[in-house]
């Protein structure tokens, strides 16, 4: 149960912080905005991973864990609890960030509240199908980053660094073709409370819940099958971690699955 209850947390940061430093700072110029939004989001991940990782794997993204799951690092039950416990956390986060911009007058829900969009919900005014390429290819480099970072091969020590720069790097790229989703968790959340203001806010949820957990899977047969790293078994973290107690590994599936990554 911890780890579910650290991804619900980790979820609702990530939402919460980054969502609100686009919402409550719509008066800011567009250039600041767009930076701001995007070290927001890459702080709080960087500081997420080195709070939860031990607990859960610090996914806090619904595409990081079909990614894992799908290079066999996750059982089908606690993947499906993971799911769970990150969309609850970025629906809740996006409903405290509500709470706190309805006290503002000037704020309005039709503007959003950091939603992802395409078409006249993009920021730069990009159609349907560049959408879904932005969110299929960084989503599959966001999670590829995640596995590989994770990995015995990876520098585990600056995982988290290398996740967060990637994604704050993505949001800077991508803020004006579709806000920079890669995480179904930080669209639904607040996509679905936007959604009562503006009801093309829910039709467009589909795409950013579809295309970062097909690049997610995808990514994660690329370890399955060993295309630049070594083979991986289902256990969770490193022969380095196993010497960690249940409470401080607090492996993603329990303590029998902890990761070993097998070199050839």
């Amino acid at each position: 149960m911890k780890k579910y209850i650290a991804e619900f947390i980790g979820t609702f940061a990530l939402v919460f912080i980054g969502c609100s430093a686009y919402t409550l700072n719509l008066s800011t110029t567009g250039a600041q905005v767009i930076i701001l939004t995007a070290l927001a989001f890459g702080m709080v991940i960087v500081a997420v991973f080195n709070s939860i990782y031990k607990v859960s794997g610090a996914h806090i993204n619904p595409a990081v864990t079909l990614g894992a799951f799908a290079a066999d690092r996750m059982k089908a039950v606690d993947t499906a609890a993971y799911i769970i416990a990150q969309f609850l956390g970025g629906l809740l986060g996006a409903f405290a960030l509500y709470l706190i911009a309805i006290s503002n007058s000037s704020f309005e829900l039709i503007y959003g509240l950091g939603q992802n969009g395409y078409g006249d919900l993009s920021l730069g005014g990009y159609g349907i199908v560049p959408a879904i390429l932005f969110e299929l290819i960084a989503s599959f480099l966001f999670v590829y980053i995640y596995l590989a970072s994770t990995s015995k091969k990876g520098v585990k020590s600056s995982a988290g660094i290398s996740i967060g720069l990637f994604y704050a790097a993505a949001v800077i790229s991508g803020f004006l073709i579709t806000g920079a989703s890669l995480n179904p968790a930080r669209s639904f959340g607040p996509g679905f409370i936007a959604g009562f203001a503006n009801p093309v806010a829910w039709f467009q949820l589909p795409l950013f819940i579809l295309a970062p957990a097909i690049a997610g899977l995808l990514a994660g047969l690329m370890f399955k099958f060993k295309v630049t790293h070594g083979k991986l078994k289902k256990k969770e973290y490193d022969e380095d971690d196993t010497e960690e107690s249940e409470e401080s590994t607090g492996s993603e599936f329990g303590e029998q699955d902890e990761i070993e990554v097998i070199e050839k």
